[in-house]
């Protein structure tokens, strides 16, 4: 299979060219390495970072997960009346570092969409039944006509009249004592009836996906897998904070925001048949335990045997049904 820049397996990794005069011409990736015909050439400024847990060559069939890591790109305004998304910023976005993770022990995803139940009693369905009238052209003679059916179907039950009655007298004890009892609880307590509330789940718009986390035991079997978890804890921690924009004076103005995360289940080097996608997210949430074991111990360089890392993400723009229409959303069970 074929790696991105800096992701080759170890044994690949460290393989160093040189021509017929022993000058560099292929030095392992990341290296500082400099070629003795440029020796004060300057790092290319589109370096990715790259790490990887565990440190070994990936296979064609193997699953892991790819988390790419990108600035923050604020979505701004539209002319017209719909709001750019921030998933649409990141469609060519440069990407500064990439981590490689195992898939997690526990995969899972959930969708959730807002209903909720809405009440709208008789006397407002006859209002906005005698306003839509009137907007409609129907103007007074109209609104007469509403209020003549309104009148009559309460003149024509005795159930209707006695809840007449007892409003208006909750009205009277009110205005005089001061009586803040509900209309309700009168008319339920003189009639045993209450007004038909037409109560309807009704839906209310999208939200966002609830957080996720990815849990990871992290236990280095040699000095590079150390130097790996150190660097990709320090990178998580780094990405997910805020940044003041430097140290000098005048700095610290303003916050920017912190890095967005892209998640990719991938299968060898394709993406991954089966699971979930991922929109862009934050990472909103991390621990980190250097007792994974529940006791402290290390080696003799002092890295933890037993570390486990803790990850919470949440995404920066709900789903919409098109999502599913896209290419990404057509990959194994969409979003």
């Amino acid at each position: 299979m074929s790696f991105p820049p800096g992701l080759l397996p170890p044994d690949e990794a460290n393989i160093v060219v040189t021509d017929k005069k022993g000058n560099v011409i292929q030095s392992p990736v990341g290296s500082d390495s400099k070629s003795a015909n440029a020796p004060n050439k300057k790092k290319p400024s589109n370096k990715i970072e790259s790490y990887r847990y565990p440190y070994k060559k990936l296979l064609d069939n193997d699953d892991y997960l790819k988390i790419s890591i990108m600035d923050y790109k604020p979505p701004g305004f539209a002319s017209g009346f719909v709001q750019p998304t921030a998933d649409t910023q990141y469609g060519n976005s440069k990407t500064k570092v990439i981590i490689l993770l195992p898939i997690p022990q526990s995969v899972s995803s959930s969708n959730s969409t807002s209903w909720n139940g809405d009440t709208m009693g008789p006397l407002e369905v006859a209002a906005l039944g005698a306003a839509g009238t009137i907007i409609e052209g129907g103007g007074l003679s109209g609104l007469k006509e509403v209020a003549g059916q309104a009148a009559a179907a309460l003149t024509g039950s005795s159930l209707a009249q006695k809840a007449g009655q007892a409003v208006l007298a909750q009205k009277a004890v009110s205005g005089l004592f001061g009586n803040e009892s509900g209309g309700a609880g009168v008319l339920g307590r003189t009639t045993g009836a209450v007004f038909n509330q037409n109560i309807e789940l009704l839906f209310q718009g999208v939200s966002l996906r609830e957080p996720f986390s990815l849990g990871y035991d992290l236990t280095p079997r040699n000095k590079k897998e150390s130097d790996e978890i150190k660097n990709i804890i320090r990178v998580f921690k780094k990405q997910m904070s805020g940044r003041k924009g430097g140290q000098g004076a005048g700095q610290g103005i303003f916050i920017k925001s912190p890095s967005v995360f892209r998640l990719e289940y991938k299968s060898g080097k394709i993406n991954h048949p089966y699971l979930n996608r991922f929109k862009i997210c934050a990472l909103t949430s991390m621990s980190v335990d250097f007792t994974g074991s529940g006791t402290y111990a290390t080696y003799s360089d002092g890295t933890p045997v037993h570390l486990k890392l803790g990850l919470g993400f949440q995404e920066l723009t709900p789903i919409y049904a098109e999502d599913y229409d896209t290419e990404e959303g057509k990959l194994g069970t969409g979003y």
